[in-house]
């Protein structure tokens, strides 16, 4: 079982439940934070990147308990992204409620950090501008995207997450 601390695009529960196939009320999901970190919006992009700050937080969600192929989901999901696990300590006593857990507050949990070096930088990241602008493309292109697992992989002739999400933008309103 693993825990992973998300803190962009699958902090969407819609997102997140499309991904894993299956509703959070099956998963332990509390928020977290992860210290000298921050969220930043990729400029240009409509996804987010985590990047060292000092001083700064990131908030997220902590999954708990996530069974192995919870993890080849997310991360069939997360492969176009460029992006790699990395084991962090994250905090669960600055939740959104303002209630201290009772338990311990730190957890072990890895991370998605994105390998694409340079990557160029936008605002500070909001997921509630990100769902308002995104949202609805992103969750039908992850529906389709989604559907092509396949233990770990996609066929070849699986479209790949981009040719997905462009064709959907192409017929969408915004275009």
């Amino acid at each position: 079982m693993a825990n992973l601390f998300l803190y962009g695009t699958l902090c969407d529960t819609q997102l997140l439940e499309i991904c894993l196939r299956k509703s959070l009320n099956d998963i332990n999901v509390q928020h977290a934070t992860l210290a000298d970190h921050a969220v930043y919006w990729v400029k240009n992009e409509n996804y987010p990147t985590i990047i060292k700050e000092n001083d700064a937080i990131a908030a997220g969600l902590l999954l708990s308990d996530l069974s192995e192929q919870d993890i080849r989901l997310l991360n069939y999901y997360e492969a176009d992204f460029n992006y790699q696990l990395r084991s962090h300590t994250v905090d669960l006593s600055l939740n959104h409620t303002g209630e201290t857990p009772v338990k311990n507050t730190e957890v072990e949990a890895t991370v998605y950090f994105n390998l694409t070096e340079n990557v160029e930088l936008g605002d500070r990241w909001s997921l509630e501008k990100w769902a308002a602008d995104w949202g609805d493309i992103v969750r039908e292109t992850a529906k389709e995207y989604m559907s092509y697992f396949e233990n770990d992989t996609s066929s070849a002739q699986s479209p790949t997450y981009l040719e997905i999400y462009n064709r959907i933008l192409k017929n969408s309103s915004r275009n």
